[in-house]
C-alpha cells in the first residue's frame, strides 16, 4: 500500500463496507446464529413449585461468546467509521444519487433500520423491571430497568471494572440483561447486511463483496506468507534502497547475529523455528508443523 493510498479520504462505499463489514464480524460469533437462544433471549420460563411458588429459568449463552459478541458490536454503537450512523447516513446518500424510481421506499426503510439501532445504542425501550429486598430489612426494594442492568454490565464487567456498576443487582443478572440487548443487536446486523445487500444488488451501489465476506481468521498453523530473507535489525537499512517495484517480504527478528541469514543454511523442506528470546534458533525437520516436537526451544 502507497501512502497516499494509506490516507485517502473514504468513500461513501467505503462507509457503507466498513458497516457492513463490522456487522458480519458481529454474526460471526456462533451464538448470534443460535435459534433456541436467540429465541429464548427475551423470555424467561416459570416452574411452578409444590409450595405454589415459582422457579425462575433462564436459557443463557456461554459468557465468553457473549463478550465476544458485545466486543465486536460496540463500535457500530459508538461514533465510529464504521457505526450504524455513519453506515447508513452513507447509505442514503448513496441510493438518493441513483434516482431510482423505488428510492423513496428504500429511503423509509433505512430510517426504520436506523431507529432499531438508536433504540439499541441508547438503551430505549426497556423490556422488564428486577426488583431485590434483602428478607431481613425493612428497607424499600432495589429496582432496575433491564437497560440498566445491561448498562451496568458493559461498564462493570465487560469494557471496564467501575466498582458503583459492579454493585447494580449481581453478575448474573447484569449478564441477562447484556444478553437480551445484544441479541436485538444480532438481529439488526443480519437484517442490516440484507438490506445491503439486496439495496446494493438492485441499484447497483459497487458495494464490493469482499464486504459480506466476514469469516474468522484461520486458527492452528496457518502460512503467513513467503520471507526472502531472515535477518536482525543491525542490516535491516538495507531494504531502504529497494525500490518499490520490487518489494519483498523480510522477517525481522531480534536474536539473529548481524549480518546473518539462517535460511542460507538450510535445506529445502526443513523449519526454522524462531522465539522471541535469546538463543532459540533452531534448524530441524522435527519442528515442522503437527509435530510432538514443536514445544522444544
Amino acid at each position: 500500500m502507497t501512502t497516499s493510498e494509506a490516507v485517502r479520504t473514504p468513500t461513501l462505499t467505503d462507509r457503507v463496507s466498513e458497516f457492513v463489514f463490522r456487522c458480519g464480524r458481529v454474526l460471526a460469533v456462533p451464538i448470534a446464529h443460535d435459534s433456541d437462544l436467540l429465541g429464548e433471549a427475551h423470555a424467561m420460563s416459570l416452574r411452578k413449585r409444590d409450595d405454589g411458588s415459582a422457579e425462575v429459568w433462564k436459557l443463557l449463552p456461554p459468557e465468553v461468546q457473549l463478550d465476544a459478541l458485545a466486543a465486536r458490536a460496540r463500535p457500530l454503537l459508538l461514533e465510529d467509521r464504521c457505526s450504524y450512523k455513519t453506515g447508513l447516513k452513507a447509505l442514503r446518500r448513496l441510493g438518493k444519487a441513483t434516482n431510482h424510481p423505488r428510492w423513496v421506499e428504500y429511503d423509509e426503510a433505512i430510517r426504520d433500520l436506523r431507529e432499531g439501532w438508536e433504540t439499541a445504542a441508547n438503551a430505549q425501550g426497556s423490556r422488564y423491571f428486577l426488583s431485590e429486598q434483602r428478607l431481613d430489612s425493612d428497607l424499600d426494594p432495589q429496582s432496575w430497568s433491564d437497560t440498566e442492568l445491561a448498562a451496568a454490565w458493559k461498564y462493570g464487567d465487560l469494557v471496564h471494572a467501575d466498582e458503583g456498576k459492579q454493585h447494580v443487582s449481581e453478575r448474573r443478572e447484569r449478564m441477562i440483561a447484556g444478553w437480551s440487548t445484544h441479541a436485538e443487536i444480532c438481529s439488526l446486523a443480519r437484517t442490516s447486511v440484507s438490506f445491503v445487500q439486496g439495496f446494493n444488488e438492485e441499484l447497483e451501489l459497487g458495494i464490493p463483496a469482499t464486504a459480506f465476506e466476514t469469516e474468522d481468521l484461520p486458527s492452528g498453523w496457518v502460512h503467513l506468507g513467503n520471507a526472502s530473507t531472515v535477518w536482525s535489525p543491525s542490516i535491516a537499512d538495507q531494504a531502504s534502497g529497494t525500490s518499490s517495484a520490487t518489494w519483498r517480504r523480510y522477517l525481522e527478528m531480534e536474536d539473529l547475529p548481524a549480518g546473518d541469514n539462517p535460511l542460507a543454511e538450510l535445506a529445502p523442506g526443513q523449519w526454522l523455528r524462531v522465539v522471541a528470546h535469546p538463543s532459540a534458533v533452531h534448524a530441524d525437520d522435527s519442528l515442522k508443523p503437527g509435530s510432538s516436537n514443536t514445544a522444544r526451544t
